[in-house]
This record gives C-alpha cells, sequence and structure tokens, in this order.
C-alpha cells in the first residue's frame, strides 16, 4: 500500500523524510473544489512490521498515521514524529 510520507521538521517536504521515499506527482483538491498538482514523498508499506521498521528509524521512535482531508488526499499519510509541533 502506497503511503504520502512527511517529516514533522521539514515543513515544506523539502528533504527526503526516509530512506526508502520516492517523489511522486499526486493530484489533490483544497477546499474550494479547485484541483492541483503535488510534488509528494510516497513509500510503500507492505506489512505492520514495515510500519514499526519506519518507526524504529525516526528520531523520537514516533510516526503518526493519518488521512489528511484538509487537500483530499490520494493516499494516507505516515507524518514522521521526530520535531515538537503542538
Amino acid at each position: 500500500m502506497k503511503f504520502e510520507v512527511t517529516r514533522t521538521s521539514d515543513l515544506f517536504n523539502k528533504e527526503k523524510p526516509c530512506k526508502d521515499a520516492k517523489r511522486e506527482i499526486i493530484k489533490r483538491i483544497n477546499h474550494k473544489d479547485l484541483q492541483f498538482e503535488d510534488n509528494a514523498w510516497i513509500i510503500e508499506i507492505e506489512t505492520f512490521e514495515d510500519v514499526l521498521k519506519l518507526t524504529e528509524e525516526s528520531v523520537w521512535k514516533s510516526v503518526v498515521i493519518k488521512m489528511n482531508t484538509d487537500l483530499c488526499q490520494v493516499y494516507p499519510e505516515i507524518e514522521i514524529y521526530d520535531d515538537w509541533r503542538e
């Protein structure tokens, strides 16, 4: 299964968030139903063990798995929680 992968510490998603991430052009829809293309980091996750491996590689050993309904994402998102954000 494909996931968009981001890092809390990289607000604009400029740096590769993990070693297996690859850039992919995806279509998003904003809150005004306007469609636009975005260059996102994508990762393939086959098993829950893959999620755990990704978690182990992160600085704080934490990831957040979510659906970002703000931009109607194509894929669910895994955020590597490597910095304070609240």
